[in-house]
């Protein structure tokens, strides 16, 4: 019988900050309750990683067989991570990689990041190597590096710590004890965003007006403050109006759409107390807090346009072992 390890890790919600990490400036960000799964066995040559009927088999650090040139993309930076896991601890065997995710991808919620922190959690412990934070971490880096080029770090740290965190760099970061966690209506635009393309255009902008980006950082450094505060002491009203405040300064910076300013207009025909983006923008979710009361019979109404839409739990738990034993 194949030992095997399966383990999980939480899709993530930027409540404030975004793009302002560019100014130096931290974001709140906070896991929340749909979770990625991956589950490693032992094999005896090569990597194979499947995701429903996609898949992918690498060996000798060659792709050698796969489902189509889409999922060579899609699952590639998973396969590299367990290669450089085995070459690390010196293991001459294989591994398979089976990932099932409730997340989902491209929505600015950190759904590669959690596969990735899920997996390195799960080779880790099937090689039985350390397996804190710190591994993980460095190691599903390692695929994000892949998937998006210069990651911030944000979506790694929070599916590995879960909670809510407050974040400027991936040395730079403390979890927070808020005195209150909200849950969230998260509504799925079905746009799916170009996060590259999207901060390359933040990049540019601070870049070319300098003055008007220090502008809204400055703004933005009051809404964090004040929204932290009205979090401890349980004030939604107050929470809500912050991001209304926060999305008109990311709309400022150019990363809203004609679809998420229309997602934003329906909410608020609902009475949300406030809704902003979140993520990289032009597209993915909008979240909103509303009295707790009415949550559920607002969310019949935002499924009839959105579908993919839900109410989330806040301040979730980070990576863990699901089940472990024979396959």
């Amino acid at each position: 019988m194949r030992k095997s390890i399966s383990c999980s890790a939480p899709a993530k919600v930027i409540l404030f900050g975004e793009h302002f990490v560019v100014g130096g400036q931290p974001a709140l960000v906070t896991a929340v309750d749909r979770r990625a799964y991956v589950r490693c066995v032992e094999r005896d040559e090569g990597i194979l990683v499947r995701s429903g009927s996609s898949y992918i088999f690498r060996k000798n650090g060659r792709t050698v067989d796969y489902s189509s040139p889409a999922d060579i993309v899609s699952l590639r930076p998973y396969s590299v991570m367990a290669e450089t896991v085995l070459e690390d601890v010196g293991v001459e065997k294989g591994v398979e990689i089976v990932v099932e995710s409730e997340i989902p991808r491209g929505a600015g919620l950190g759904s590669s990041a959690a596969v990735a922190v899920a997996g390195s959690k799960a080779i880790l412990s099937l090689l039985n190597q350390e397996a804190d934070l710190e591994s993980v971490v460095r190691y599903a880096m390692k695929s994000e590096k892949i998937v998006h080029g210069r990651p911030s770090g944000i979506d790694i740290r929070v599916a590995a710590s879960g909670g809510t965190i407050l974040y400027s760099t991936p040395s730079d970061w403390r979890r927070l004890e808020l005195g209150w966690s909200p849950r969230l209506i998260i509504l799925d635009t079905g746009v799916r965003r170009p996060t590259g393309r999207v901060v390359r255009s933040v990049l540019s902008y601070a870049r070319s007006e300098p003055y008007l980006f220090e502008e809204l950082i400055q703004i933005y450094r009051e809404v964090l403050s004040t929204s932290l505060e009205a979090l401890n002491r349980g004030d939604l009203k107050t929470v809500g109006r912050c991001m209304d405040i926060n999305h008109i300064l990311l709309r400022a910076l150019g990363v809203s759409s004609n679809v998420i300013e229309r997602a934003i207009d329906f909410l608020r025909g609902l009475e949300v107390y406030g809704a902003k983006l979140t993520g990289a923008g032009l597209g993915g979710c909008v979240i909103a807090v509303m009295d707790e009361g009415r949550m559920d019979s607002a969310l019949t109404h935002i499924r009839d346009m959105y579908n993919g839409s839900w109410l989330a739990s806040t301040s979730c738990e980070g990576v863990r072992v699901e089940r472990s034993g024979g396959a």
